[in-house]
């Protein structure tokens, strides 16, 4: 007998997925938040309620932005978001996003590489979602600290951005898509575990600019995420 999934269209294969990988990554703040809540609930020590409910509060934020970044991802594939085009200084809004995580992650040291200015027509928030996404990601796989790489360069009529963990110990492994590690580590969990739902946007977002989202690992160690897309776009609506 034939696996159900052989019978599935590629769009219910990846809805499969997707829907997989939203529960995946929403149980477990969800189950963090049930559980400090319940001690909060019963805890009689003022002092020690005080900093139940300062993990409480840390929980709730970082479920809120998970939900609102799976909303987010959903609009994308939904056609419900479209691009602005404002003159941006990519370089600036990189190094921007690069400063918000030098006193939050201290234990990580960023080493930008890119131009001093780097002038594209393009949707500002969204490109800040993707510079904040590829940055997270990046900081995630290898949470005890370590070198960054953050690459931005323009090649010809192309944009890259790049970050790059070295000292993430992953086992290597090259696919041809996004997808492709999803459905990888959906089975196996693994590296994309807490950031999945954030590079989901990721792909949705290089697509939709034109590009495309590579995660690449390496036998020496590390891990990039990378994203490249014309330098002048416009918006696709086609998603495979």
């Amino acid at each position: 007998m034939k696996d159900s999934s052989e019978k599935r269209s590629p769009d219910e294969q990846l809805a499969a997925l997707v829907l997989r990988l939203a529960a995946r990554e929403l149980r477990t703040p969800a189950s963090h938040l049930k559980e400090k809540f319940l001690a909060l609930a019963q805890e009689s020590d003022p002092w020690k309620a005080r900093e139940e409910i300062q993990d409480l509060s840390e929980n709730i934020q970082r479920l809120s932005r998970l939900i609102e970044t799976l909303s987010d991802a959903a609009d994308i594939e939904a056609q419900h978001a479209s691009l602005d085009s404002d003159d941006i200084n990519l370089a600036h809004l990189f190094s921007e996003r690069i400063g918000k995580r030098l006193w939050n992650f201290p234990s990580f040291r960023f080493l930008p590489e890119m131009p001093s200015r780097l002038d594209i027509y393009g949707d500002r928030t969204r490109l800040t979602f993707l510079i904040d996404d590829l940055l997270d990601a990046a900081i995630h796989i290898a949470p005890e600290g370590g070198i960054i790489h953050a690459l931005l360069a323009r090649k010809g009529e192309r944009i890259v951005l790049s970050t790059t963990n070295r000292d993430a110990e992953l086992s290597c492994s090259r696919f041809e898509s996004f997808i492709d590690w999803m459905a990888k580590d959906l089975e196996n969990p693994g590296a994309l575990q807490g950031i999945g739902i954030g590079l989901y946007r990721s792909h949705l977002t290089a697509f939709i600019l034109g590009g495309h989202l590579e995660i690449t690992t390496s036998p020496e160690g590390g891990a990039s995420f990378t994203v490249e897309f014309p330098a002048h776009h416009s918006q696709r609506s086609d998603f495979p």
